[in-house]
């Protein structure tokens, strides 16, 4: 049982994609070294906290933050893309696959999160939007 421990302990330390564990209330238990990498914040600085607390910001959508927050109320697993923000108020764009974790009884325990850094994306699809736009007025323009 250590040595699965140990082995479960390294993978989550050693992904690129971030993980975090909550409790039942959602604070915060753990974060791997990929959560520090892409927030800039540590666990001593999470620890007991709920997430959607300190990461969403001004630009950060309010419908996403109630579909999340009515998902972890319902107690159900979903994936989501969110706005939020680094410890140094940077944006960053984060995917999350969250799952309700339950003990034998089907009582809720917590939940882990499991995600990736996808601002890269976001910003390559803002980039075409953009460039989209501008091809259609050069058109009308031309027309």
């Amino acid at each position: 049982m250590e040595d699965e421990l140990k082995k479960q302990s390294l993978i989550a330390d050693k992904t690129d994609s971030y993980v975090i564990l909550t409790d039942a209330e959602d604070k915060i238990e753990y974060v791997n070294h990929s959560f520090e990498k892409y927030t800039g914040y540590t666990l001593e600085e999470v620890r007991g906290k709920k997430p959607m607390d300190f990461l969403p910001g001004d630009e950060t959508s309010e419908e996403t933050i109630l579909f999340i927050q009515k998902n972890v109320e319902d107690e159900c697993g979903f994936s989501q893309e969110i706005k939020n923000y680094k410890k140094d108020g940077n944006p960053v764009w984060l995917s999350l696959n969250v799952t309700p974790l339950k003990n034998d009884q089907e009582e809720l325990t917590g939940f882990i999160t499991i995600g990736n850094d996808i601002t890269s994306k976001k910003n390559a699809e803002e980039k075409l939007r953009l460039d989209s736009f501008r091809l259609g007025i050069i058109r009308e323009i031309d027309g």
